[in-house]
């Protein structure tokens, strides 16, 4: 249903369709663009119609929203034709960067450095505790050595001036009684015992400084030996050396073995 309105420039009534009411319409009387609003109250005569807003073809529409909707150019994110994208260049690092990298390679160098002689004074620290014992008591294997060394050249000193010396008991060959065997194998003996003890002390001092692990493992494993030998004694003395020789050497032997105290020999 046509609704009144009024031109705003020139005051001409007009007829305008209602769904143009709200809308820009052009006056057929000045020529002007008014917003068209319903009027009251005007004669019925003064009332000219509006012309009628001139169709939009679709098409035109469709494209003028593709314009609208289109990103201006330049817009971020989209490229132009014909425009190549290229990957931005890195930044480089300036001196002061560079420093801060070598300052921290030089820190974890020296934290490693620390972590590594930590873990060294550790484990030195514990082959000491490890090797101390073993170490002492085969010193005292060496005592036990000279001790039956000594009391072989006692025995043989004893026999030569109790028992009448060279020439006593049984003859055997040119002169020799079984005397003079008897002192001989003591003297032997003993000329063995002050080796075994003088290598064998020599050892244990080397064992206890954590030096030469060779020799500290071969005279271990010679007091092992020289207590089987010395249980063909039967005397005071070969027992004693059992007794001393052969738990010491095989503490020793299994304390020279371990991981630790092998890696601390130097």
């Amino acid at each position: 249903m046509p609704i009144t309105t009024k031109c705003q420039d020139c005051g001409q009534p007009l007829r305008v369709p209602d769904e143009l009411i709200g809308t820009k319409v052009k006056c057929p009387g000045c020529g002007s663009t008014f917003l068209a609003v319903a009027a009251t109250s005007l004669p019925d005569q003064a009332i000219r119609p509006a012309p009628e807003a001139p169709e939009v073809p679709a098409e035109s529409t469709t494209n003028a929203i593709r314009e609208t909707a289109a990103p201006p150019a330049g817009t971020p994110g989209e490229s132009t034709p014909g425009e190549s994208r290229e990957p931005l260049p890195r930044p480089q690092l300036d001196d002061f960067d560079q420093e801060e990298d070598e300052d921290d390679e030089t820190m974890e160098e020296r934290l490693y450095e620390r972590r590594a002689e930590h873990r060294k004074t550790e484990r030195l620290e514990r082959a000491r505790r490890i090797i101390r014992p073993p170490a002492i008591g085969m010193m005292v294997v060496a005592g036990s050595f000279f001790l039956v060394a000594l009391g072989g050249i006692g025995v043989s000193v004893f026999m030569a001036v109790n028992i009448g010396g060279m020439g006593g008991g049984a003859p055997i060959g040119a002169g020799f009684g079984t005397n003079d065997i008897a002192i001989g194998v003591y003297l032997v003996g003993a000329v063995i015992e002050l080796v075994l003890g003088g290598l064998t002390l020599y050892g244990a001092l080397k064992m206890r400084k954590l030096q030469a692990w060779g020799l500290a493992m071969t005279v271990s494993i010679l007091a092992i030996i020289a207590s089987f030998g010395a249980c063909c004694m039967v005397s005071f003395l070969g027992i004693v050396q059992v007794g001393i020789a052969l738990p010491f050497g095989i503490w020793a032997t299994i304390a020279l073995n371990d991981a630790d105290v092998k890696a601390s020999f130097t």
